[in-house]
């Protein structure tokens, strides 16, 4: 026996717009997800590069309001795991997040933020130059390269190992 009643309308899928015939057929229903992907891991990774900086180059205040920063991206990430459980999904497992080269980068602010936030809410805080001056710069940007350059290494020998993994499927778009 079948029913007429139409899927059950979510307050997230409501927000989104997920169910609207705009988005066009599959094939460009699936292009929006995927820009709307997109737009969520720029958001998050400027997000937290902006709250980085506020903790490394601000004073204690200014860090402080970096903690604002980081819970909305909180709000995003809840929202969307949310979405996810209400239709019967679970989350990437966290060894495979290791992967993705934008969850390397989120991690390596995530410290930094985190480092800067706690000499900030115990009074060590402050911006770089009232630590010790633009020698804490240049360790900054000498650390960020190193970093940079060693996810980039990282990324290239994971997708050296995963390229013979993976099927040998038509529609595998890997741009």
């Amino acid at each position: 026996m079948s029913s007429n009643t139409p899927p059950r309308r979510t307050v997230l899928s409501t927000m989104a717009g997920l169910d609207e015939t705009t988005f066009g057929d599959e094939r460009e229903r699936r292009i929006w997800m995927e820009s709307y992907v997109i737009a969520f891991e720029v958001a998050i990774l400027a997000a937290f590069g902006v709250a980085t900086a506020m903790v490394w180059l601000g004073d204690q205040t200014v860090a402080r309001w970096s903690i604002g920063v980081v819970a909305i991206i909180g709000v995003g990430n809840m929202a969307a795991l949310a979405h996810l459980r209400q239709h019967g999904l679970t989350d990437i497992p966290w060894r495979a997040r290791w992967a993705f080269w934008s969850f390397r980068l989120r991690m390596l602010l995530v410290a930094v933020w985190g480092v800067g936030i706690v000499l900030a809410v115990l009074g060590e805080g402050g911006s770089l130059a009232e630590r010790g001056g633009w020698s804490y710069v240049a360790g900054l940007l000498v650390g960020a390269t190193v970093a940079i350059a060693g996810f980039w290494i990282a990324d290239r020998q994971i997708k050296r190992r995963t390229q013979a993994e993976l099927p040998a499927d038509d529609t595998f778009d890997d741009r």
